[in-house]
């Protein structure tokens, strides 16, 4: 029973990967483009290609969801001193009430890049709440410490099969039509689903479920 108790977790804990991936796999999809550049402005005098007016599209997008290079630094050095800090407040809030709580600060902040509308400062404010949130939110949620330490090899297996679900999802977003009021609502979506899905199936204490066993 015990061990049906640590499947259940597992499975949820990859759904929650998942979820938390989706925002930073758009990101990534629209920063790769922009990098990639595949069709430039001076294509070769001999080329039948046409320009694609998606690419141009998604690199519309780079300034609204990329973070400055400032707000990147203080997001960076946020995210040390927490990491730093963690002895002293990690044993004070349980796992899921952390969870919980990074649901919930994703969720005003998905709403946020609904009504962004090239506005800077919001689109700063939103990147860097759900940037923190979702980083943090897959720091939480890793399989290392809950598995056998001869299956633990499958922790980060478990973060590429979530995250290449999520990039699939966020190449057909694009492809089929993508702008930041609907990646807000899917966000507001995704972090209602989290909420769901930690208030209700995840465990307060995981590993100690597994030490019981050993």
């Amino acid at each position: 029973e015990d061990w049906n108790v640590i499947r259940g977790q597992i499975v949820v804990y990859v759904l929650l990967s998942i979820i938390m991936v989706s925002y930073f796999a758009h990101v990534d999809f629209i920063e790769n483009m922009t990098v990639i550049d595949t069709i430039p402005g001076g294509r070769h005098i001999h080329c039948c290609c046409q320009e694609f007016k998606k690419l141009n599209e998604i690199e519309s997008h780079e300034s609204q969801l990329i973070l400055s290079p400032f707000v990147k630094t203080f997001f960076i050095l946020i995210l040390h001193v927490l990491g730093a800090l963690s002895p002293l407040w990690e044993r004070f809030i349980c796992r899921k009430k952390m969870l919980m709580g990074l649901m919930i600060v994703g969720i005003p902040a998905s709403v946020i890049v609904i009504f962004s509308h090239h506005d800077p400062i919001r689109e700063e404010m939103s990147g860097f709440l759900l940037n923190l949130s979702s980083l943090m939110m897959i720091t939480f949620s890793t399989l290392s410490e809950m598995l056998p330490y001869e299956m633990r090899f499958l922790a980060p297996y478990s973060f590429i099969f979530a995250a290449s679900i999520s990039s699939t999802a966020a190449a057909l977003h694009f492809r089929i039509d993508f702008n930041t009021t609907n990646l807000g609502v899917c966000c507001v979506v995704f972090n209602v689903l989290g909420l769901i899905l930690v208030r209700f199936f995840v465990k307060d204490d995981l590993p100690h479920e597994y030490s019981k066993l050993c």
